[in-house]
């Protein structure tokens, strides 16, 4: 009975990100990190991350619509390792101390920058970028233009990797005749994704987004379950 409890507890609230025009095609966090808690005898003490075991979608669109399913490694958070943060003519992210190199970004790799667990979204939240040029202390990404300005300490850049997308039929969820999509890996697509579950380290997490921006007043509904590992 006690082993039944502890399993339970580590089960969080069920997650859920809402999709709409106002989103674009911006990603939206659906599973944060979870590290470990580095108390003797609680179930992440020492692994820490957790595991994402049912992801699905509800449309009230009636077109097919394609979700991406995103991968992130919060790689650089900022604060008082990286001193003050600016976001300079649109596309570089600047930092007062050194360290962009020593966090392994390089040109090519995609990045978004995030809101620090609970606080307010950013003007830029979830914008897809890619980085064109890095030195260690700044960053120059193409995509979306971003907001000049200071960036919030407890702020994130984070790494994306591991991407790949799911057809969302019409309807989904809405219609009596049209289930909930899975978002889960699909082995028919690409054999290497998991296709039980995301499991996720403990700087790791799962984004979601839109490929085409929404119009009008379509929005899709996804909901997740994530526990510890």
């Amino acid at each position: 009975m006690a082993f039944e409890a502890l399993l339970i507890s580590a089960i969080q609230p069920g997650l859920s990100v809402t999709l709409s025009a106002n989103t674009g095609t911006n990603l939206r966090l659906l599973a944060d990190v979870s590290p470990a808690s580095g108390i003797a005898g609680a179930v992440d003490w020492l692994r820490g991350g957790s595991r994402v075991t049912e992801a699905t979608a509800s449309s009230n669109s009636a077109s097919a619509q394609t979700v991406q399913v995103v991968e992130g490694t919060e790689a650089t958070l900022f604060g008082a390792a990286t001193g003050a943060v600016t976001i300079t003519g649109t596309n570089t992210i600047n930092r007062t101390n050194a360290g962009f190199l020593a966090d392994r970004w390089e040109i090519g790799q995609r990045c978004a920058l995030l809101a620090a667990g609970n606080a307010a979204l950013l003007a830029d939240e979830g914008k897809v970028l890619t980085i064109t040029a890095v030195t260690d202390t700044a960053i120059t990404v193409s995509g979306p233009a971003l907001t000049n300005g200071a960036v919030p300490a407890g702020s994130r850049l984070v790494r994306l990797t591991g991407d790949y997308v799911k057809s969302i039929p019409a309807l989904s969820g809405t219609s009596p005749t049209v289930p909930n999509a899975s978002l889960l890996g699909d082995q028919s697509v690409d054999s290497s994704i998991d296709k039980t579950g995301n499991s996720l380290g403990s700087k790791t997490m799962l984004l979601v987004g839109v490929t085409a921006a929404l119009t009008g007043g379509d929005r899709i509904e996804i909901r997740a379950k994530q526990g510890l590992m």
